[in-house]
């Protein structure tokens, strides 16, 4: 079961719910409000590029206040992937947890290509 691993960047390749990642914050693009048909409601979401030593992927933040810090490396638990125009993206949604990991992934460990 994937619940409780931590997965690697080179593993979300498909849509998954509930996973764990470890990645490190390499770039923050944008913060924007939109609206969900959803909710019915107004949301902030932030988007960064974050990576591993297996490769980079986007990562959207939704609703959280606290901004993820650059060059810091986070435990992202109860993240679903879902893939926007065929490309991966990690969603840590309201109910995810974001904690700052134990071990720090090395910059220049990351895979870019």
């Amino acid at each position: 079961m994937l619940r409780n691993k931590t997965l690697k960047v080179v593993n979300l390749r498909k849509k998954l719910r509930r996973i764990n990642v470890l990645v490190k914050i390499l770039e923050k693009k944008s913060t924007k409000e939109v609206f969900s048909k959803v909710t019915k409601r107004y949301h902030y979401i932030t988007e960064y590029v974050a990576g591993d030593e297996t490769g980079i992927i986007p990562l959207v933040v939704w609703n959280k206040s606290n901004d993820l810090q650059l060059g810091k490396t986070y435990l992202l638990k109860d993240v679903d992937i879902t893939f926007y125009n065929g490309i991966p993206k990690i969603i840590v949604r309201d109910d995810s947890l974001v904690m700052p990991a134990d071990q720090d992934i090395d910059f220049s460990k990351i895979n870019t290509g």
